[in-house]
């Protein structure tokens, strides 16, 4: 794996807002008191940062209304802030994924570059 490669893909792509993240399993981020559920997802909010090496990520969840209405709402679940190698970190220890954001599948590019291959379906 080429861990350069990878930080400057991840670089490019969330700067772009053409990736987003989805969480596999809970994360924990002690050092901002801030717990992250497997299912949400992590969007770039475009904030700068005072370190370059760092990026702002809003965290989202999809939370199905009560009755039968079959909408889905969005609800703002927080902003963290966090480096890059760390969410290169992440995604090589499959605690997160990468989805194109036009798309709604796994970014195959990322995927190729942590050395797993991308899964074939789209999230629901």
């Amino acid at each position: 794996m080429n861990f350069t490669r990878l930080m400057t893909v991840l670089k490019f792509k969330t700067k772009q807002n053409s990736c987003y993240y989805i969480v596999k399993e809970d994360v924990e981020l002690n050092n901002q008191d801030f717990k992250i559920y497997k299912g949400a997802m992590l969007l770039n909010v475009n904030l700068t940062p005072s370190i370059p090496e760092h990026l702002y990520l809003s965290v989202m969840y999809k939370v199905k209304p009560i009755g039968s209405a079959i909408t889905i709402a969005d609800a703002g679940e927080g902003l963290i802030q966090l480096e890059y190698k760390d969410l290169a970190s992440l995604l090589i220890a499959d605690r997160i994924e990468a989805y194109y954001v036009d798309r709604s599948e796994p970014d195959k590019e990322i995927a190729e570059l942590i050395d797993r291959p991308a899964e074939t379906n789209p999230i629901s």
